[in-house]
């Protein structure tokens, strides 16, 4: 008995991913989709943690588009660096396992979000006067986004 529905399962999700549906969940259908231009790379004033300022061009992350994961309340939302003028990131929250962040858009609202730990570790990237420049992203205090540096067509090569 459990392996036909084992056996049923599958064939319903086949036949689920055959029609172009998910099986895994709806959010996937909602997200924005990505697009050439999210891997766009960027010109930015950064600030660290411990208050450095730092000038870079082609930034972005390192690996993956420059799509930021994170959670408002208890939802997940995909914030693409293309509608990001600034992020404010506070220290990292280790009970509560995220930094907590703000985030204003290039309409000028500014939205409290929570940047989980995986998507912190995750590095950003860019070029600077003195070199290449690699950073983790919740090592970050200031995130100033000033113009794109590249529109994405090559995919983010000018990327250290």
């Amino acid at each position: 008995m459990r392996t036909t529905r084992g056996i049923a399962a599958l064939v319903v999700m086949g036949a689920l991913l055959a029609v172009g549906g998910s099986a895994v969940s709806g959010l996937e259908a909602a997200a924005d989709p990505i697009y050439k231009i999210d891997y766009a790379d960027y010109d930015v004033k950064l600030t660290d943690q411990k208050g450095v300022v730092t000038e870079a061009t082609d930034f972005g992350f390192l690996t993956g588009a420059n799509i930021l994961y994170a959670k408002r309340g208890t939802s997940k939302v995909d914030i693409p660096f293309r509608r990001i003028r600034k992020l404010e990131i506070s220290a990292y929250l280790p009970a509560k396992g995220y930094s907590p962040a703000k985030v204003t858009t290039k309409k000028g609202k500014t939205y409290d979000i929570q940047i989980e730990r995986f998507e912190g570790r995750r590095y950003v990237g860019g070029n600077t006067d003195f070199g290449n420049l690699r950073v983790r992203m919740l090592d970050l205090k200031v995130i100033d986004f000033k113009r794109l540096s590249h529109t994405g067509d090559d995919f983010g090569s000018g990327r250290p």
